[in-house]
């Protein structure tokens, strides 16, 4: 006759499947996936970094097409809290300002200090996204939040230098708090809220992949090839809007939770590369895979052998409980915001808090191609007239960040801040191998096409400045 269970045991299987614990489980992050997430994001500042510095005179100085005077009339005195804005005045100092970045996301890509070099990743990233606002992407966003949830969690407690040297405290690889719930659910927000967006008429026939791939700005050799298969091209963009309404509740499910995980990183992987494979998006595929991260499974680093650690947490204290309570308040502000946004709920957040939350780079919109993607689509062409009478074509940029740079600013509201802009850009462009005075004339204009074919469907060219380099 078997033995019944004693009431310690049945006390036992009562406590693990408790909502508490089940909550805990669904917001765990295993220690090591966190370290394989900080040495990620520790790289793509490092890239990121070294892709901005390409264009680093024309798009962060005041030699270049958006110089202080135009940045602070367009958002502000809070500009001056980026570094990158006082170092605006001398190509060396920003220089400097982009090596101390690269450095710092070494730093936190091998764990020497991290707490440190998160604290200086986070500013140096916002800093230099607030310098340049126009060459300003959605994935620069979540790197921006993904470094800013990491300042309340431990990122240097496996796989670092910290560690190493014993400057890590120990700890169990298995991590609940606040700031866990808080990055995992942010990843999440990003699609919820850009799935929600997407309510328009495009979105609901699923021809908005059609349009998106329209646009010759971004697309790629494999996306103009995929114009061509409309058929395929509906039932994947419907697929699309629903990975991202739905698919991040994959990785909540109570049951066989490490499986479902593993399910929702290599759907969404798949999502990213497959749009970096049709889209020039720059590194928004990059620092959204780095993002999924933390949802790497305990079981994955079981199979592969690396043992897990137990133990007890370190002891509470004012600084972890004050943490906590700011991760906490951050976190409620962001939900409020984005369902602000959403007008999921009425306003209800305060200017101070509002204040508050840009101060600390909290804020964020997901609308990506939302709530459809734009019908009209925009080709830029620059033309550089020679002293010999000759006209030479040339691209407006050769990297991402000028591309969006030129989309952003023929979108500027003010006009006039507009202009100043684009004839700095036209005189950078007198510039030749043979000498300034070589081109005599730089023409910029922008060609709108409408996608829809109606005979009175919009179309036209529009100068956007003619700047005379020499006089004849």
């Amino acid at each position: 006759m078997p033995t019944p269970p004693d009431d310690s045991t049945v006390a036992s299987t009562k406590s693990k499947w408790s909502i508490g614990n089940i909550a805990g489980d669904l917001v765990a992050i295993d220690l090591r996936s966190l370290a394989t997430f900080r040495i990620g994001i520790g790289l793509s500042i490092v890239v990121d970094t070294v892709v901005r510095a390409f264009d680093l005179v024309e798009l962060y100085t005041d030699d270049g097409v958006w110089p202080r005077e135009l940045l602070r009339a367009e958002d502000g005195p809070a500009v001056a809290m980026s570094a990158h804005y006082w170092a605006s005045t001398d190509p060396r100092l920003q220089a400097a300002l982009f090596v101390l970045t690269a450095l710092s996301g070494l730093a936190l890509a091998l764990g020497w200090r991290t707490r440190a070099a998160t604290l200086a990743c986070w500013y140096l990233v916002s800093s230099v996204q607030i310098r340049q606002p126009l060459a300003y992407m959605g994935g620069d966003s979540i790197l921006r939040l993904m470094l800013f949830w990491s300042l309340f969690l431990p990122l240097g407690a496996r796989f670092s230098l910290d560690r190493a040297q014993g400057r890590a405290e120990p700890r169990p690889d298995r991590l609940v708090s606040v700031a866990t719930a808080a990055m995992l659910l942010q990843v999440c927000f990003v699609y919820w809220f850009t799935g929600l967006q997407k309510y328009g008429s495009l979105w609901q026939s699923g021809e908005a992949g059609s349009f998106i791939l329209q646009r010759n700005l971004y697309v790629t050799s494999l996306g103009v090839r995929l114009r061509e298969y409309v058929d395929l091209l509906v039932p994947m963009t419907l697929a699309s809007r629903a990975l991202e309404r739905f698919g991040p509740f994959l990785a909540f499910v109570p049951y066989h939770t490490g499986a479902f995980r593993m399910l929702t990183i290599v759907l969404f992987w798949g999502f990213h590369l497959g749009l970096a494979s049709a889209l020039n998006i720059g590194l928004f595929p990059l620092f959204s895979m780095v993002a999924w991260l933390p949802f790497v499974p305990t079981e994955v680093w079981q199979r592969l052998g690396i043992p897990t650690r137990h133990g007890a947490h370190p002891p509470q204290n004012w600084m972890s409980r004050t943490l906590a309570a700011g991760a906490l308040v951050c976190f409620l502000y962001v939900a409020t915001l984005l369902s602000e946004r959403s007008d999921l709920i009425p306003r209800v957040l305060p200017a101070p808090a509002l204040a508050a939350g840009t101060a600390l780079r909290l804020q964020q919109t997901w609308i990506m191609f939302a709530p459809n993607p734009s019908d009209i689509v925009t080709i830029y062409e620059l033309e550089r007239r020679r002293a010999d009478g000759t006209i030479v074509p040339e691209k407006i940029g050769t990297s991402f960040r000028s591309t969006l740079y030129m989309e952003r600013i023929d979108e500027l509201q003010s006009a006039e801040r507009r202009a100043a802009s684009l004839e700095r850009l036209a005189r950078l462009r007198c510039g030749t191998p043979n000498g300034r005075d070589s081109v005599e004339r730089v023409t910029l204009r922008g060609y709108d096409r409408s996608l829809y074919s109606s005979p009175g469907a919009r179309e036209r060219l529009r100068t956007l400045v003619v700047y005379q380099c020499r006089e004849r």
